[in-house]
């Protein structure tokens, strides 16, 4: 098979930045899942996985282990 990219997209509208900072770790729970699920299951080439958050302010990648003791 051919190189293949998977997208998960979210999108809120909370008015409550509690629940924002709360959904955001969520997802970056599920990215290190992913990654880890991704590196168990590589063949060839390494996974890449990247986290993006996007506002109306802007874009900015998000590190998916900040916040873990390693």
């Amino acid at each position: 098979m051919a190189l293949t990219t998977l997208t998960l997209e979210v999108r809120t509208d909370f008015r409550d930045a509690e629940k924002q900072l709360a959904l955001l770790e969520a997802v970056k729970m599920a990215a290190r899942e992913i990654t880890t699920t991704a590196a168990l299951l590589q063949e060839q080439q390494t996974p890449e996985i990247h986290l993006y958050e996007n506002t109306l302010e802007g874009s900015r990648v998000v590190n998916v282990m900040e916040g873990v003791d390693a």
